[in-house]
């Protein structure tokens, strides 16, 4: 099946947003810098570590919606 014009476009934006740095790389690199190469190393263990959360949160739904809808009891409780 042949790639019309507007598939293609597409799929060069996306080729381009996927290798662009974002402002994770723009962190890391600056605690890199300043505070040395062990602490950006830490900086980047630690994204790495709250993406992980964020897939698994966000493949276990239930448990998702459970804390989200504590979360929002408890900042329209009235007292």
């Amino acid at each position: 099946m042949p790639v019309r014009d507007e598939q293609g476009s597409g799929l060069a934006i996306n080729a381009i947003a996927l290798v662009s740095p974002g402002p994770d790389f723009t962190v890391v690199t600056r605690i890199a810098i300043v505070s040395g190469r062990s602490a950006g190393q830490w900086a980047a263990a630690g994204i790495a570590s709250a993406i992980g959360l964020y897939v698994l949160v966000g493949e276990s739904f239930p448990w998702f919606a459970l804390i989200a809808l504590s979360a929002a009891r408890r900042e329209t409780r009235i007292v």
